[in-house]
Formats: structure tokens, C-alpha cells, sequence
């Protein structure tokens, strides 16, 4: 059985085990001369008698905290997910008494980083394509059954618009329309033919404004002019 060593406080003078006193130097088997309750005290009565400190600190020295997460990135991460396992009411108290601020810092957040978001967003977007293609393709599929009333109509309303915004077209301009749906098809059912500029915001079924890209990025994109599909998920002729 393994003793437990014994140190006496020199500030509170009480005989405690080891453990009640923070390192000094590990290696050397060196610990503090003071208990944790002790260091404990004194940094609260500290901190009371210089309020101001911290703060003009990290006013004069701005990138430290940055630096310091950075440095420390993967150990906070690590702190933070074991701290909310063994701290679950915590949590869900902290996050019911902060929704409010939860809200306008994320809205904020989103306003600051809107390019960043975007472009995580893409990276995103494509990794999840490439790990899901098989359960999308499945997905689509389903939807398609469940939904044959919509299926038709969004059909015949496209058809529809291609009527009217179908300009007179060269006979090789409408082979390379034709040859657009034959790469959709080879490519299989998880490709399909987009408008570059959706048919219903004035964009023309001719096929400088056509490509083919996966039905995955043409769902999201929809009838959005903001929105730029990866060049890695496009055909262009």
C-alpha cells in the first residue's frame, strides 16, 4: 500500500496530505509551500485589492489571450466537452438564463464572418456530399415517390418557363443543350442540369447558361443568385 506523504501549510499551519498543495516543479517532487484553499484565498483577496489590474493587463497586452487559445486550442476543446458531460444541469441552466445573448452573439457572429461561414460552408457542403452519397441519392429517390403531385408540377412549371425564355437557338447551340442532359444522364441520378441563372430570375435556357452538377448543390442553390457552386461540382462545355 502506498504511504501518503504529509506537508504542513505555512500559511493556515494545518498538516494536510500532498495532494492539497498545487506543484512546483513535478519531476523534482516539489510542491508549494502553501495549500490550495490558501493560494485560493490569498487571489481572491488579491484580486479585491487590485481590481483594475487584470484589466489594464490584457488592455496592454491585446494578443495574449488570443495567443494563448490558440497555443492551447486542443486542451480547451477537451476541457470543455469533459466539462459538460459531467456538468449537464450547468449547461442546460446556462444556456436557458444566456438564450437571449446566446442569439445576438451568434447573429453578430454571422455578420462579422459572413465570408468565412460561406466558405466553411462549401467545404462543408462537398465533405458531406462525399460521405452521404449513397443515403441522398436514397433520400431523393424516397421523396420523389412520396411526392409525385409536386414532382409534376414543379416539372411543368419549368417547362413552362423554358417556353418563354427559350431564345431562337443555332442548331449547334441546341446540340450542346441536348449534349448538357446527356452528361447529366451518364453522370447517373445524382447529376442534374442547372441553370446558372435561375430561369425564373430572367436567366435563358441556352447553354452558355447551363452546367451540370451534382442534385445536391442544385437543391441548395435553388433560384439564389448569391449562391456560387464549387467549380469542382460543375460541368461546363
Amino acid at each position: 500500500m502506498k504511504s501518503i506523504k504529509i506537508k504542513i501549510c505555512n500559511s493556515c499551519h494545518r498538516v494536510l496530505g500532498e495532494d492539497s498543495f498545487y506543484w512546483v516543479n513535478k519531476k523534482k517532487d516539489m510542491r508549494r509551500p502553501y495549500c490550495k484553499r490558501c493560494v485560493k484565498n490569498q487571489k481572491v483577496l488579491w484580486a479585491e485589492d487590485n481590481p483594475n489590474y487584470n484589466k489594464e493587463w490584457h488592455k496592454n497586452h491585446p494578443d495574449y489571450r488570443k495567443q494563448w487559445y490558440k497555443d492551447n486550442s486542443e486542451s480547451q476543446k477537451q476541457y470543455a466537452k469533459q466539462f459538460h458531460i459531467d456538468n449537464p444541469e450547468y449547461s442546460k441552466l446556462y444556456y436557458i438564463n444566456n438564450k437571449k445573448y446566446r442569439q445576438e452573439y451568434s447573429k453578430q457572429y454571422r455578420t462579422d464572418n459572413k465570408e468565412h461561414i460561406k466558405q466553411y460552408q462549401i467545404l462543408y457542403d462537398k465533405q458531406y456530399y462525399i460521405n452521404n452519397k449513397e443515403h441522398r441519392r436514397e433520400y431523393f429517390k424516397q421523396w420523389q415517390q412520396n411526392n409525385p403531385d409536386k414532382c409534376n408540377a414543379n416539372n411543368a412549371k419549368r417547362r413552362a418557363m423554358k417556353l418563354n425564355q427559350t431564345p431562337n437557338l443555332t442548331e449547334l447551340e441546341q446540340k450542346k443543350i441536348n449534349l448538357y442532359y446527356k452528361i447529366s444522364d451518364y453522370m447517373g441520378p445524382e447529376w442534374s442540369v442547372d441553370h446558372i441563372i435561375p430561369i425564373n430570375k430572367d436567366g435563358l435556357h441556352h447553354p452558355d447558361n447551363l452546367q451540370v452538377t451534382t442534385v445536391e448543390e442544385n437543391s441548395r442553390k435553388r433560384d439564389r443568385l448569391d449562391y456560387t457552386i464549387p467549380e469542382e461540382l460543375t460541368i461546363r462545355i
